[in-house]
């Protein structure tokens, strides 16, 4: 089983989930190919530049563990995300880009945010923030019918308790905040159909 837990939170990793959450965007937006991509290849260098903070802290032993950093040893990256987020937000906006790219934009900088300014005191699953934010998305975007999904967050929030890597409150903490934020601001541009 714990091999399995393994295989789960390795392939299920926020960045992993938040790359997949850009695609089912992409694959949803009215528009062109070529500014699919463009859009993409934006999104997917935005959704980077955390996780390449997060390595190179790892890398210069500043981190305890690189698939589960405690709470402040995250604060670096969590500046990044939100930093990096809020800048393709402005960028989408200004460059009059699709509302639910803008709309996305918004909800990852806002989980940014607050993991930012609770990791000295709290330690938020990003593996379930980020994979709520997934199914959600595919939900709204593609179709109801994706529900099943649902499946996935469950999962991942049975792999990181089984490996001891997060709480019960931590797991459900990020779940919750990634619904929370997600609704707010989908609902902020009239994109909430739930």
């Amino acid at each position: 089983m714990r091999l399995f837990a393994w295989i789960i939170t390795k392939i299920l990793n926020p960045l992993s989930s938040s790359l997949a959450t850009l695609v089912v965007v992409m694959y949803a937006l009215n528009i062109p190919f070529y500014q699919k991509l463009l859009w993409l290849v934006v999104g997917v260098v935005i959704s980077v530049i955390p996780a390449i903070i997060l390595f190179l802290q790892y890398k210069k032993g500043k981190l305890s563990s690189f698939w589960s950093p405690t709470g402040v040893e995250r604060k670096e990256s969590f500046l990044a995300w939100a930093a990096s987020t809020l800048l393709f937000a402005v960028f989408v906006f200004l460059l009059g880009g699709p509302r639910l790219l803008l709309a996305l934009s918004i909800v990852l900088f806002v989980l940014g945010f607050v993991n930012l300014i609770l990791s000295p005191v709290f330690k938020i699953s990003i593996h379930g923030e980020l994979i709520t934010l997934f199914v959600l998305l595919a939900i709204l975007v593609v179709s109801v019918d994706l529900v099943f999904l649902a499946g996935l967050i469950l999962l991942v929030a049975w792999a990181r308790l089984y490996l001891k890597a997060h709480t019960l409150t931590q797991i459900t903490s990020g779940i919750i905040l990634s619904i929370v934020a997600t609704y707010l601001v989908f609902s902020l541009f009239g994109l909430a159909t739930f």
